[in-house]
């Protein structure tokens, strides 16, 4: 699993010890974290945007914006899904921080077993969370991507069970079958209009004559015998996911 973390903190020492104990913990553990760091909340905001992260930890006390107030533009950034977890030597803030929904609080000075016990508690949470992310084993390493990011999935023909993940920023390939991802995928609006492909409703602007056409003018094929069945579905999800 490889995870992005930002960390800001006005204290470069404090930086350093939360980076040791990542490596280390990553070293430990299947796990990979790119870590990026900032001494000010506007650095890492801007990063943010560029290349949203999954974890955010934040010092509260800062000077010119403070963690509180990142966290809360982070959320604004439509990132609902983003582990926000403070650090501070003012247990006190706390109460203060219930609006942007910490995942937790860590108490200056940080020991490794806080730590650990932190990731252990971010790695549950993402294997057993698919509500909004699914886990795809790709190159040795396994990825977390948001489901919303998926356009479309292709069986790759001489090198199964392998897929190309056709993403909305980058296409990687992985494991998987497009039987295993359609059914884990049931409660979203993914369609198989032929053999070989699973497509994300969400992208597709149009059903047409010789398939779906999606919001890139690409057009995946549909089988004459799924025809009906993708026309049903497109009527009937469509305007779920357009809303």
């Amino acid at each position: 699993m490889k995870l992005r973390v930002g960390i800001c903190d006005d204290e470069e020492s404090v930086i350093r010890v939360l980076q040791q104990y990542m490596e280390r913990y990553q070293m430990q553990k299947d796990i990979e974290f790119e870590i990026e760091s900032f001494t000010n909340g506007k650095e890492l905001l801007q990063s943010n945007q560029k290349n949203p992260y999954h974890i955010a930890l934040l010092d509260v006390e800062m000077p010119e914006i403070d963690g509180l107030e990142v966290a809360k533009k982070l959320r604004e950034d439509v990132q609902d899904d983003i582990i926000i977890v403070f650090v501070t030597s003012y247990p006190k803030y706390m109460q203060d921080s219930f609006d942007v929904q910490p995942f937790q609080f860590l108490v200056k000075p940080i020991q490794y077993e806080q730590m650990e016990k932190l990731f252990r508690d971010i790695v549950h949470r993402y294997e057993h969370s698919r509500i909004t992310k699914v886990i795809v084993e790709t190159d040795g390493e396994k990825r977390v991507i948001q489901v919303r990011d998926i356009v479309y999935m292709k069986t790759l023909k001489d090198k199964k069970p392998i897929l190309q993940y056709v993403l909305q920023n980058e296409t990687i390939t992985g494991e998987g079958t497009i039987q295993q991802w359609e059914a884990n995928l049931q409660s979203y609006a993914f369609i198989s209009p032929c053999r070989g492909y699973l497509v994300n409703l969400k992208y597709v602007v149009a059903v047409e004559r010789l398939g779906l056409r999606l919001v890139d003018g690409m057009t995946i094929p549909i089988s004459r015998r799924r025809v009906k069945m993708v026309q049903d579905l497109f009527l009937e999800k469509t305007m779920v996911v357009m809303n």
